[in-house]
């Protein structure tokens, strides 16, 4: 489960993790309350990282089967995208304001 949720709430590497031990219930509760360091969170990513993929795609077909959810798309390779929703940005023709690269 608790893959699942990191994949889930995009925490990805071993220093945005180990935070998470303190601050966020729901690592507590699934890390039994232990706070691991950065090093080891990092070891067991390496060690396990063909079962994460795996284990976040059962999680959501559980869930799916259980009619908890509607999934449409979803990515797990990590890969961030830069939008900006905001609508002054952008004039009426679709481009930028020229305001890029500052």
């Amino acid at each position: 489960m608790l893959p699942g949720l990191l994949y889930a709430t995009r925490r990805f590497g071993s220093r945005t993790i180990e935070p998470a031990t303190h601050s966020d219930v729901a690592v507590r509760y699934l890390c039994a309350n232990h706070h691991l360091d950065h090093d080891s969170i990092c070891a067991f990513l390496v060690a396990n990282k063909v079962a994460f993929p795996a284990a976040f795609v059962s999680v959501l077909q559980l869930a799916c089967q259980l009619r908890l959810t509607r999934v449409g798309t979803v990515s797990i390779d990590g890969t961030k995208i830069q939008a900006n929703a905001r609508s002054e940005g952008v004039d009426g023709a679709g481009r930028g304001t020229g305001g890029e690269g500052k």
